[in-house]
């Protein structure tokens, strides 16, 4: 982080992170989205809480007293160690007319999160307090949930309450991102305050695994691709415990939304295979997270 330096220095953060998130999507009935349903199925996997372990390297390299070019990289695994899923089904437009609903579990899958940053720091406001940077960067989220345990609660031809023991259905996402970004920090006397939004431009891949839908292919049942865009916020503290060792604390929130894109469902028809491609109408995921970590400078 560097908060409120000027130094020709490497750091290392090695932390710790504990958070939610939230991913979703749905898909029309035909390529163009124009015909009944507009919404033929949708899967929401939400509560997803998670746990993880990162590390961040940086450099932060003066031009002058009044302006530095930072770099940095980092990599975390999260944990996902609970959650649910719903998946439904329509019949007419707007998710009218539910015909196929279940629920499942989500237990003891992850998300990986690696990127990089290149940046200006520079002073501003003609203080020794303030600081102000830009940034770009790239940013991807490896996303990959596993569902187990589902129970029917809505259909049209299986007994409502119905069990699925031996479901074990994957759904693994990238979401890799360009961002452009500015922060700003203030140094107090407890301590630095600081602040980071950034801009995603999001390319989103995905493959599928339905294990239960003996008319799909295996071990890929469908995939998904498309593009959009996303928000992250960061709000910062930090508190220099001696010269080389600062106690940082991270809240952070990154918002994605992919607006058009497709979906491609590999079929079985008995050792004939084929596939079929409609609109994939929208993915949206979420992620909240607090990262707590110590940052040696050397």
């Amino acid at each position: 982080m560097f908060d409120g330096l000027m130094v020709d220095a490497w750091s290392v953060r090695p932390e710790l992170s504990v958070g939610r998130a939230e991913l979703s999507w749905n898909i029309a009935a035909d390529p163009s989205g124009r015909f009944a349903p507009n919404i033929l199925s949708e899967l929401d996997y939400r509560d997803m809480h998670f746990y993880g372990v990162g590390v961040t390297f940086a450099r932060l390299n003066p031009v002058n007293d009044d302006l530095a070019l930072y770099a940095d990289g980092h990599i975390r695994n999260s944990n996902i160690h609970s959650g649910v899923s719903q998946d439904s089904d329509y019949a007419d437009n707007n998710r009218q007319q539910e015909f196929s609903r279940s629920y499942a579990d989500i237990a003891n899958d992850d998300i990986t999160e690696l990127g990089f940053t290149l940046g200006l720091k520079s002073r501003w406001l003609d203080t020794n307090k303030d600081f102000l940077s830009f940034y770009i960067g790239r940013e991807q989220q490896d996303v990959n949930i596993n569902t187990s345990k589902g129970v029917v609660a809505v259909s049209s031809n299986l007994p409502v309450g119905l069990r699925f023991d031996d479901l074990d259905s994957a759904y693994d996402s990238d979401f890799a991102a360009w961002t452009l970004g500015f922060g700003a920090e203030h140094i107090y006397t407890w301590g630095v305050v600081s602040v980071r939004y950034d801009y995603h431009d999001v390319s989103f891949d995905a493959k599928a695994r339905w294990n239960l839908r003996q008319d799909f292919e295996q071990p890929v049942s469908f995939t998904h691709n498309g593009q959009g865009q996303g928000h992250g916020l960061q709000l910062g503290y930090s508190y220099r415990l001696c010269e080389n060792l600062t106690l940082t604390a991270l809240w952070h929130q990154l918002h994605y939304r992919i607006n058009r894109g497709y979906d491609q469902t590999f079929f079985t028809n008995n050792g004939n295979p084929f596939s079929y491609v409609t609109r994939l109408n929208e993915v949206t995921y979420q992620n909240q997270s607090l990262k707590l970590g110590v940052e040696y400078l050397f």
